[in-house]
């Protein structure tokens, strides 16, 4: 089960601080998308990650 702030949204600000706190060096990405990974709706969560799952499914090699 997942934790009660992914459900609700609760604390998705106190998170998204964090993520945006991290060094951007070392997490270029993650500090890029805290908002998008912390968006308060669960459905613009699940579509976000969702669009990113089939963009790296798209980028794999095509093997024949």
């Amino acid at each position: 089960m997942s934790p009660s702030w992914a459900r609700t949204g609760t604390g998705c600000s106190d998170l998204r601080d964090r993520l945006a706190a991290l060094p951007a060096g070392e997490f270029p990405h993650i500090v890029a998308l805290a908002g998008d990974l912390t968006a308060p709706d669960l459905g613009t969560r699940f579509e976000f990650a969702l669009d990113r799952l089939l963009d790296g499914i798209a980028a794999l090699p095509h093997h024949r």
